[in-house]
């Protein structure tokens, strides 16, 4: 007799035993291209029993899509059935002022740093439901940075700023020009899949085989100026 079971909780609080799992086969949220739509900001870092004080809202970067990703947040159904790469805003989020604890969506993070170190705090809790001879699958796709449009107000920055309740809801900013992220160049690839499988390792999985998204037939890819 099968048993089987779906749980709905925190990634990085999952209901289940130490070393319990034999398999996992997970798709993280890709960075800066969706958004899930009924779904709550998350506090991540700080401190547990800091009485948050939100800064002023921090708007995340543009990027467009990577090998594998097919959606973005502000992509026509069509445009997402035919594959093509899309663009979105960067979504919202803040800073606690006083312990530096970071609220948002996974995938929606300032930064490229921040989302490894998000995404290594989320395998670090699959690695104890893990069995020792377990195995752990991830499909991550890459992103290209993009200096493009989105909101952010004028004030906004990664600490500081008015605070805001926390049962208030992000403030939108205005529409404004945004650089690529620190250390990237516009149409740089961010270099996702490395960037976590080091992450990973440092913390003490084993990457054992690094498998590629291979498209047999894929739509061309545009960009002006030079590449």
């Amino acid at each position: 007799m099968n048993h089987w079971a779906i749980l709905h909780a925190d990634a990085r609080r999952i209901p289940l035993a130490d070393e319990t799992v034999q398999c996992v086969v997970t798709s993280p949220p890709y960075f800066g291209l969706r958004q899930y739509s009924g779904v709550e900001p998350s506090v991540w870092g700080g401190q547990a029993e800091c009485e948050h004080e939100w800064g002023e809202s921090v708007c995340g970067r543009a990027f467009s899509g990577g090998d594998g990703a097919t959606s973005g947040l502000m992509g026509t159904v069509q445009a997402q059935l035919k594959g093509t790469d899309q663009r979105h805003d960067g979504g919202q989020s803040a800073f606690c002022q006083r312990c530096g604890a970071w609220r948002g969506m996974l995938g929606l993070e300032p930064t490229v740093e921040l989302f490894i170190a998000h995404l290594v705090e989320v395998f670090r809790d699959v690695r104890r439901v893990l069995r020792s001879d377990g195995v752990c699958w991830i499909v991550i796709a890459d992103s290209y940075a993009s200096g493009g449009l989105g909101g952010a107000s004028e004030k906004s920055r990664l600490h500081g700023g008015q605070g805001v309740g926390p049962n208030e809801k992000i403030k939108q900013g205005p529409i404004a020009s945004r650089p690529a992220p620190p250390g990237l160049k516009p149409k740089d690839l961010c270099l996702v899949p490395a960037r976590l499988a080091l992450a990973l390792q440092a913390d003490g999985w084993w990457i054992r085989s690094d498998i590629i998204w291979a498209k047999g037939v894929s739509f061309c890819e545009t960009y002006s100026g030079s590449v």
